[in-house]
């Protein structure tokens, strides 16, 4: 299942921010038209609800959830006002709709942060941070069928740990996750903003870099095992990395043939005497 290009449809985020607000407001305005126009037989201010539970859902800052819900109860007053109704049922009615309104933005705001709360945990290594396998495996994808349409390059970088299960054996786990961690910044830190790190398992890293040719991913490369000595030196702890690199030209075939390609150069790299980076 592809979970990156589901999310741009069901889950709240960026883009769907944007758009949430103006498209929100549009169909709770028409809502209100119509409610107008046809009149206390009918009563559509129920109805009010679903653009408003949209907007509260997609909108990141709550004070537009906010805005959104006070926009819904106004034209929800606006036009029960206006039915020839008892002035009492009236204020019943105006409270009944304020504690709905109310109950609905909570809800809504709640669902919000359980989806992205669950997605990210879905595509996530709980212990770094980073993308996990199956995230990753999806971005891949999307770059090369990004390359396939427009002809650009990328680049991938495959890091693996050197003497990390001595490191295990010697200090415990707990030392070993503290250098997963420590190389997990380290990558962040190098690599660009475009650019997605992923912890493939064990002490096995990857990094996606777009548009990165030779040149950039070798300069990307000599920060980031830099980078990676201060801090396990730092740490105390003797451990260095070998790395793996491929640049694509041109489209690779798959993604796992994508991954095979820097795997053997990260292999290379490992036989070479770790310490070290092949590019293939």
């Amino acid at each position: 299942m592809n979970y990156s290009k589901l999310s741009r449809y069901f889950l709240p985020g960026d883009k769907s921010t944007r758009r949430a607000l103006p498209t929100g407001l549009v169909a709770l305005i028409a809502l209100a038209a119509a409610d107008f126009s046809l009149g206390e037989d009918y009563r559509l201010h129920s109805l009010y609800l679903f653009p408003f539970a949209y907007i509260a859902i997609h909108c990141a800052r709550p004070g537009m959830a906010v805005f959104a819900g006070a926009v819904t109860f106004g034209l929800q007053s606006t036009v029960l006002l206006q039915y020839p109704i008892p002035l009492h049922t009236k204020l019943v009615s105006l409270l009944v709709s304020l504690s709905v309104v109310c109950l609905t933005g909570g809800l809504a705001r709640s669902l919000r942060n359980t989806l992205r709360t669950t997605y990210h945990n879905a595509t996530h290594d709980t212990l770094t941070g980073l993308h996990n396998r199956r995230s990753f495996d999806d971005l891949l994808a999307m770059e090369i069928s990004r390359q396939k349409r427009f002809g650009s390059c990328f680049s991938l970088l495959l890091l693996d740990l050197d003497r990390f299960k001595e490191l295990n054996d010697t200090h415990g786990h707990a030392a070993g996750d503290h250098a997963l961690r420590l190389t997990a910044e380290a990558l962040k830190r190098c690599t660009r903003e475009s650019d997605t790190v992923a912890r493939l398992g064990g002490d096995e890293f990857i990094v996606l870099l777009p548009n990165a040719s030779q040149a950039d991913c070798a300069t990307i490369v000599a920060h980031i095992a830099q980078r990676i000595r201060e801090a396990m030196a730092t740490a105390g702890y003797t451990i260095t990395a070998s790395m793996g690199t491929k640049t694509f030209d041109t489209q690779p075939d798959s993604a796992e043939n994508a991954l095979r390609q820097v795997d053997d150069a990260l292999y290379a790299a490992k036989a070479g005497g770790r310490n070290l980076c092949v590019n293939r």
